[in-house]
């Protein structure tokens, strides 16, 4: 009997939320500047006035919005793909679906792309598969799946040097009973 159920839903980003922060910080001061430097009547209106206003205009322009939700580029689908002990992860990529039903996956993300749907709605490939045995304990299987998962951004990975949200992996993991989940003897 093959059994298969979703673990996790971990997406995949640009950039880490700290770059992504401080790209916006730098973006906002160099706009402050050039919109004191264009306009010189915001000298002669009371400094906090003036910066509010200039504060306003950026507001508008740049519309900030969360990283969250601007800087998802791919998800990782973490499954237990029973009967055996084994989990695998399948990764969906933000894409361009072409008229001929190709995909154009994109090379390069900049800050604020737009973004495009996530492809077909099936995974575009197997990014991770860990066996696990029976004399492991529930602290090491997920510490080997971590690091299994962080490999898919590493260097080598299927997207490097981008950033996984790990947080709801790292909140609920250490406590799961991965021995039931995986069927393991004790």
């Amino acid at each position: 009997m093959d059994i298969r159920a979703t673990l996790f839903e971990l997406a995949i980003y640009r950039v880490d939320p700290e770059s992504w922060t401080q790209d916006a910080e730098t973006r906002i001061e160099l706009k402050r500047q050039e919109y004191r430097n264009s306009f010189p009547q915001l000298g002669k209106i009371a400094d906090t006035r003036a910066t509010e206003i200039a504060n306003r205009v950026i507001r508008f322009n740049e519309r900030p919005v969360e990283w969250e939700y601007n800087e998802v580029i791919g998800w990782l689908r973490v499954i237990w793909a029973g009967p055996g002990p084994v989990i695998k992860g399948y990764v969906w990529q933000v894409g361009h679906p072409r008229f001929d039903d190709s995909i154009a996956f994109r090379r390069r993300y900049q800050r604020g792309f737009k973004p495009y749907p996530f492809v077909g709605g099936y995974p575009i490939c197997k990014a991770l598969e860990d066996d696990f045995y029976d004399d492991q304990s529930n602290q090491e299987i997920f510490s080997q799946l971590r690091e299994t998962i962080l490999n898919i951004v590493g260097s080598q990975g299927w997207f490097p040097n981008r950033y996984i949200d790990l947080h709801s992996f790292d909140s609920v993991g250490p406590h799961l009973n991965w021995h039931a989940i995986l069927r393991l003897r004790r």
